[in-house]
């Protein structure tokens, strides 16, 4: 396993709920863009192993999905562990347990209505 192995499995979990995924060159600027009507365009950046977000790359980002009106996810994969996804807000991360879920939310209600008080994580460096 590896970041390509991650990025890989990314694109197949967000293909298989109806997205068109998007791989982006050298990663800018994200790993993936993923679209899919109905919703607003999801920006998702991937980190394996002991990588990090840093705070500068994670704002930057923010700033992208919301000028295209989208969200921000963080999916990470510690070495011998499941798959974690997490929305990234300006104030820290919100674990998403089930995917599936936080898109039929997200769907029903807008981009207004995942505004949750968000949990520090320490993936934001």
């Amino acid at each position: 396993m590896n970041w390509e192995k991650l990025e890989s499995d990314v694109k197949k979990i967000m293909e298989s709920l109806g997205f068109v995924a998007i791989r982006c060159r050298n990663s800018r600027p994200a790993d993936l863009v993923c679209l899919k009507e109905g919703l607003p365009p999801i920006f998702v950046e991937c980190k394996y192993g002991s990588a990090t977000i840093s705070k500068k790359q994670a704002e930057k980002l923010l700033e992208l999905a919301r000028r295209a009106g989208g969200i921000l996810l963080l999916v990470y994969r510690k070495r011998y562990r499941r798959t974690r996804f997490c929305l990234v807000l300006p104030d820290g991360l919100i674990p998403l347990d089930d995917l599936s879920c936080f898109l039929q939310t997200l769907k029903d209600g807008g981009v207004q209505s995942i505004r949750p008080i968000a949990r520090r994580a320490s993936l934001l460096t």
